[in-house]
C-alpha cells in the first residue's frame, strides 16, 4: 500500500517559499540513473511540469514523447525485451486508459518503472488507515486502480521521499513487474498560469 499524506508530510519550499520543483526533479532523475534507467518514454503533463526542462537536460537518459499513454508502457516493455532498462512519465487520468496494456506486460513480467503525476494530491481527503475518500467530492481511483493490479506503488510528495524512486526501480527489475511512483506536483504550476 502506498504512503498516505499524513506520512508524508508537506512539500518543501524554496527560500521564496515557493516549492524548489527543479531540486525534486534533479534528485528523482539521479535516482533513475543509479538504477541504470537510460530510456524514458514521456506523455507531458501539468502534474509533473517540474520534471519537464530537468528531464529533458539529463544525457544519462534518452527521453521520448509519445501520444499516449499506453504507448508509453509498450515503449518500456520493449526496451526491456532489448535489454535496456525504462521508465516513463505520465499522469494518473492517462494511467487508466493504458490499464489493458498494464495487465499484459504484468502477465509477461516485464519490469519498467511508472512515474505517475497524481493529479489533485494535495486536495485528496483521507481517513485514519491513509485511504482516499475524495478528491474535489470525487472519490480518486488511482491507488486502488494500481492495487488491483498488484502493482507496487510509492508516493513522492516531498524532496526527501526521492529516494523511493529507486526503491521502486530495484523493485521492477528485482521482481520483473511493473512498479509504480505517484508524483505530487513540486512547483504548485497549473495550466494555463
Amino acid at each position: 500500500m502506498a504512503m498516505s499524506a499524513s506520512e508524508q508530510g508537506s512539500a518543501t519550499e524554496g527560500p521564496s517559499g515557493q516549492t524548489d520543483g527543479a531540486h525534486r526533479a534533479e534528485a528523482i532523475c539521479d535516482e533513475l540513473v543509479a538504477a541504470g534507467i537510460t530510456l524514458l518514454a514521456w506523455v507531458p503533463d501539468s502534474e509533473t511540469h517540474f520534471m519537464h526542462d530537468v528531464i529533458e537536460a539529463r544525457d544519462e537518459i534518452r527521453v521520448v514523447q509519445v501520444c499516449r499513454e499506453g504507448e508509453a508502457l509498450a515503449l518500456c516493455a520493449g526496451a526491456y525485451a532489448g535489454g535496456a532498462r525504462a521508465a516513463l512519465l505520465i499522469e494518473n487520468q492517462g494511467l487508466f486508459d493504458a490499464g489493458n496494456i498494464l495487465k499484459w506486460t504484468i502477465g509477461m513480467r516485464l519490469p519498467y518503472v511508472m512515474l505517475v503525476g497524481y493529479l489533485f494530491y494535495e486536495t485528496m481527503q483521507r481517513d485514519k488507515t491513509g485511504a482516499v475518500l475524495t478528491v474535489q467530492g470525487v472519490r480518486d481511483v488511482t491507488e486502488p486502480f494500481l492495487t488491483a493490479f498488484g502493482v507496487p506503488t510509492w508516493i513522492v510528495a516531498r524532496d526527501e521521499d526521492t529516494r523511493l524512486v529507486g526503491k521502486a526501480c530495484d523493485a521492477a527489475f528485482d521482481e520483473r513487474t511493473p512498479t509504480a511512483v505517484l508524483l505530487s506536483s513540486a512547483d504548485r504550476y497549473h495550466p494555463g498560469t
